[in-house]
This record gives structure tokens, C-alpha cells and sequence, in this order.
């Protein structure tokens, strides 16, 4: 099973054997282009990772942690001198905000 971001699309989708069970439109940070380098930076990592737990204590609804950063990303932080950043979390939107999900907060 896989879970795909498309981020010059701004999709998610779910994958199994190949094939698309569920594609869901999607908001990241406040930069999304490029990869995440450093902690604060607002970009959406880019690379393999593993969903590893559900956080059900969230602010944001239905929160599932991601493993940014890999140990890529650890290295490329420590050669550069700067701290990767983490909990990075995959979230939707409350169904009953009263926002519109173009107006929800993107991170």
C-alpha cells in the first residue's frame, strides 16, 4: 500500500496493487515547492517515508505522523548545520469546520 503526494497537483492518493482506491485535493505549507530542509521552513518533505502512528491527541483531525526525516534528511542537516525539523503530520480538515477548505489553515 502506498500513499502518493502530488504536490504540483495538490493530491494525495491512495494506492493499493498499483491502482487508485481513494485521490483526496490537498493543502501543505506555506511553501510547498522544493523539498524540507530545515525546521520552520513551511515546505511538505519530499521522499519515502513511513506512516507510523496515529496521534489521536491532535489539534488537527484524524492526524497521522510521517517518519521526516529519514536518514537522508538527517544527513543533509547535519552537513549543512541546521536542524531537519519533525513531526510532520498528515491531517484533514474537521467536516465540520465552518471554513471552506480553500480558506483552511494549510499546515
Amino acid at each position: 500500500d502506498l500513499v502518493v503526494i502530488t504536490k504540483s497537483e495538490s493530491s494525495m492518493a491512495l494506492l493499493r496493487d498499483g491502482k487508485i482506491l481513494k485521490q483526496y485535493r490537498i493543502a501543505m505549507g506555506d511553501l510547498p515547492a522544493g523539498h524540507k530542509l530545515k525546521e520552520g521552513d513551511q515546505r511538505t518533505p519530499q521522499g519515502r517515508y513511513t506512516l507510523d502512528y496515529k496521534k489521536p491527541d491532535s489539534a488537527y483531525y484524524k492526524s497521522i505522523h510521517i517518519s521526516y526525516p529519514n536518514e537522508e534528511d538527517k544527513l543533509r542537516a547535519k552537513a549543512l548545520g541546521i536542524r531537519p525539523g519533525g513531526m510532520i503530520m498528515i491531517h484533514g480538515q474537521n467536516p465540520k469546520s465552518p471554513l471552506p477548505p480553500e480558506q483552511a489553515q494549510q499546515y
